[in-house]
């Protein structure tokens, strides 16, 4: 006599015939999932920051690159005459051989943890010796710093009276958290004139400094700090001796040349 076959032999067979077609939909599935957990998430922070439009303006940015394709960009050499201009102010010797662009927020605890225990050191060792030209790129990240556009524009309002590296180092060792009342003080200060007000209420430089954010995240600037030292990528706040090593190495490469 043939067993008769289970119920349980009969149901392995029957889902061993179906798997194939749920293997073909569960990719599908997985994509629909992510997409609604992704808008659902966005949501959340939207309303939960109460800035719709500012947010959306660091989104666009950052969905400019897939992060793969910005990590491919920090590997690889940046060309410096994207971000150095005629118009661009620096730190330092305007001819000096080694360029140092920092990307960084004034609001950011890294960003102010480079001012405090390394720009000093790079600014008395290299800045001031002639060896590194100085610049600064806003990239102001609304969602977790609400202050960090209007102290960048503050900035950029003070530039127009010759005081943008003044205002950089009050907004840096003062702090933002008193918002444009405080930044009006700072002007006063440093005896800059109405004209400040006028700028910084009127937004004159929102644009520049959005700009400024859409660059960094083209370049491959995920957070703050981060910097390019004659096109090398260099993410993150930084021990004095990490960008010692490279801009000495920088500073060889040109005496090399020179030979």
């Amino acid at each position: 006599m043939i067993p008769k076959k289970s119920g349980k032999n009969q149901k392995q067979v029957h889902v061993g015939r179906s798997s194939p077609k749920f293997k073909s939909i569960f990719p599908l599935v997985i994509i629909v999932v992510l997409f609604i957990s992704t808008l659902l998430v966005k949501n959340w922070f939207d309303v939960a920051n109460g800035n719709k439009e500012d947010i959306s303006i660091q989104n666009q940015a950052m969905d400019l690159l897939p992060e793969d394709q910005a990590q491919a960009l920090k590997e690889d050499m940046v060309d410096m005459s994207l971000l150095v201009t005629k118009n661009t102010i620096f730190k330092g010797d305007p001819d000096a051989p080694v360029t140092m662009i920092e990307f960084a927020n004034f609001e950011c605890d890294f960003s102010n943890r480079f001012y405090d225990e390394t720009f000093r050191l790079i600014e008395d060792e290299y800045i001031n010796t002639g060896k590194v030209r100085f610049t600064f790129r806003h990239f102001p990240l609304l969602n977790i710093h609400p202050n960090s556009q209007l102290a960048a524009e503050a900035a950029e309002c003070a530039r127009e009276q010759g005081k943008f590296w003044e205002m950089h180092d009050m907004l840096f060792e003062r702090g933002v958290e008193g918002g444009i009342v405080q930044f009006e003080q700072y002007a006063v200060g440093l005896n800059l004139s109405a004209e400040f007000s006028n700028c910084l209420h009127n937004k004159k430089y929102a644009s520049l400094v959005k700009e400024d954010l859409l660059n960094g995240v083209r370049l491959g600037v995920m957070g703050t700090p981060s910097f390019i030292i004659n096109g090398r990528f260099v993410s993150g706040a930084k021990s004095f001796e990490y960008f010692k090593e490279i801009i000495d190495s920088e500073l060889n490469v040109m005496i090399y040349k020179q030979k």
